[in-house]
C-alpha cells in the first residue's frame, strides 16, 4: 500500500483516511457525498482489518476510469475494461456478450492460501436468465467464482464444481463465497450464512480474475448483465467479518443512494 504525503480535508472538519486520499489523487474525484461516503467506508472496512483484503472495488465516480481503481492500493489490480460495458453512478453493467474486466489479480502469484480465501459481490440486479458469471476464473479443474444461474446461484472456492444456493424470489444484494480450512466452502447472502459445501480444495490457479465474466483458462466466458456497486477479494472472513462487510456494504450504497 503506497504513502500518503498528505491528507485532504473533508466537509465534516476532519481530514480523508490514506485509502479515500489516495483515490481522489488518481481519480480526480471532487463529489462530497462521494468522497464522504467512501471514507465512511473506509473507516469501517480498516476495523474488519485491511490484511484481510486482496482488493476492494467501490465503484463509484461513474465512469470506466474511476471504477477502475482498486480502494486498497490505487497502484494495483486496476481494471482494465473490455467490451460493451454501462457505466454509471450505481457502478458498473455489463451488455451480457462481450463486456467484462480483467482485475490483474492471480490468486496463485498474489501468494492467496486456497484453504482462506473468498470473494464478496453487491448486485443491484439480477441477470438476464442464462449461466452468468459475476467474478471468476477457472483453469478446467479448479475455480473460484460467483455464478448466477436461472433461478440460482453457483459458487466455489477452489472447487472443481460450484455448489447452489437456491432464491428464486431475488438474486439481489450481497454474496460471498469462502473456503475456511481444507474440506469446507461457505455462502452468505446479505451478511448471514446460509449453507456450506464439504470437499477439499483443489489445484492452484494462475491466471488473472475477471469481474463481469469468468476467465476460462484465458478466454472470457458467462458474460454477466447484472449491475454491480461492489467487489472484493479477501481471506476467509469469519461470521463476524462477514456481517461487519455486509453493514459496512448497507451504510456506503445508503450513502450514495444507491442501496436496492
Amino acid at each position: 500500500m503506497r504513502g500518503i504525503l498528505r491528507m485532504i480535508p473533508s466537509s465534516y472538519g476532519g481530514a480523508y483516511g490514506p485509502l479515500t486520499t489516495a483515490w481522489i489523487v488518481d481519480t480526480g474525484e471532487s463529489d462530497i457525498t462521494i468522497l464522504n461516503a467512501l471514507n465512511s467506508f473506509e473507516t469501517e472496512i480498516t476495523s474488519i482489518g485491511l490484511s484481510k483484503f486482496y482488493y476492494l472495488y467501490p465503484f463509484v465516480g461513474g465512469d470506466s476510469t474511476k471504477h477502475s481503481f482498486n480502494l486498497l492500493d490505487t497502484a494495483q489490480y486496476q481494471i482494465s475494461w473490455f467490451g460493451g460495458i454501462t457505466h454509471n453512478s450505481n457502478g458498473y453493467t455489463p451488455n451480457g456478450t462481450t463486456g467484462y474486466g480483467n482485475t490483474g489479480f492471480n490468486p496463485f502469484t498474489a501468494g492467496v492460501t486456497k484453504t482462506d480465501f473468498g470473494m464478496t459481490i453487491y448486485s443491484r440486479t439480477p441477470s438476464i436468465s442464462g449461466n452468468r458469471c459475476h467474478v471468476g476464473v477457472s483453469n478446467g479443474p479448479s475455480q473460484n467464482l460467483l455464478l448466477e444461474l436461472t433461478g440460482s446461484w453457483s459458487v466455489s472456492a477452489y472447487s472443481n464444481s460450484g455448489f447452489s444456493w437456491y432464491d428464486a424470489t431475488t438474486r439481489k444484494g450481497m454474496f460471498t463465497v469462502l473456503r475456511d480450512g481444507v474440506n469446507n466452502q461457505d455462502f452468505y447472502k446479505n451478511g448471514v450464512y446460509d449453507r456450506s459445501s464439504l470437499g477439499a480444495p483443489t489445484s492452484d490457479i494462475n491466471l488473472s480474475t475477471f469481474i463481469g465474466a469468468r476467465n476460462s483458462s484465458g478466454s472470457a466466458s458467462l458474460f454477466s448483465t447484472s449491475n454491480i456497486s461492489l467487489q472484493v477479494a479477501h481471506k476467509a472472513l469469519t461470521a463476524g467479518d462477514v456481517l461487519a462487510l455486509n453493514t459496512a456494504n448497507t451504510n456506503f450504497q445508503t450513502a450514495l443512494g444507491r442501496f436496492i
